[in-house]
C-alpha cells in the first residue's frame, strides 16, 4: 500500500534525524567553542550575508540597466518620428512658400 511506505519512509527519515541530532549534540559537547572557531563562525556568516546582498545588488543593477536601454530606445524612437513629422510639415511649407511665388 502507498500509504503504508509513505509513513514508512517517513519514520525511516524522522529516526535518522533524530541520529543526526544526537551525533551534533555528541560533537558539540566534546569540542568547546574556541574564539578561533566562534570566530570563523562568524566571519562565515558575515560572508554568506554579504554574498546574498551584493546578489541581490548585482540582479537589481542588471534589472535597472535594461529598464534604462528600453527607455532611451523609446524616447530615440519617438524622437526620430518626431523629427520625421516635422521635416515633412517643413517640405509642406516650403512646397507652399515656393508655389506663391
Amino acid at each position: 500500500c502507498i500509504a503504508w511506505d509513505f509513513r514508512e519512509d517517513s519514520q525511516l527519515q524522522v529516526s535518522s534525524l533524530k541520529g543526526e541530532v544526537a551525533s551534533l549534540k555528541r560533537a558539540s559537547d566534546v569540542t568547546p567553542d574556541t574564539f578561533e572557531s566562534v570566530l570563523a563562525d562568524e566571519l562565515c556568516v558575515m560572508r554568506e550575508a554579504y554574498e546574498a546582498k551584493l546578489s541581490q545588488s548585482r540582479q537589481q543593477l542588471e534589472s535597472e540597466q535594461r529598464n534604462h536601454h528600453v527607455s532611451m530606445r523609446e524616447m530615440r524612437e519617438t524622437m526620430e518620428s518626431e523629427i520625421k513629422s516635422l521635416r515633412r510639415r517643413v517640405d509642406v511649407l516650403q512646397a507652399k512658400t515656393d508655389s506663391s511665388k
